[in-house]
């Protein structure tokens, strides 16, 4: 029953000996993010240069793929 209630957007108290301990509530769950947050959060990022970025993943990721299983009898 709590945690339907919890779905239905409900919130607990939960308490020791009457006083109140701590707050059960739901989580909000956002499908999106409003346009406006997007772009405030972008607005504040550093500026990224791709050239530079390609050569520091070159730099730490090898480039040679592998297949995990090879050997493996899977």
């Amino acid at each position: 029953m709590i945690t339907r209630d919890l779905r239905q957007g409900h919130a607990y108290t939960l308490t020791l000996n009457g006083e109140p301990l701590a707050r059960m509530v739901p989580i909000r769950r956002r499908r999106a993010v409003p346009k406006k947050e997007v772009f405030a959060v972008f607005a504040t990022a550093p500026a990224v240069d791709a050239d530079e970025l390609r050569a520091d993943l070159d730099r730490v990721v090898g480039q040679d793929l592998e297949d995990p299983y090879e050997g493996t009898g899977l």
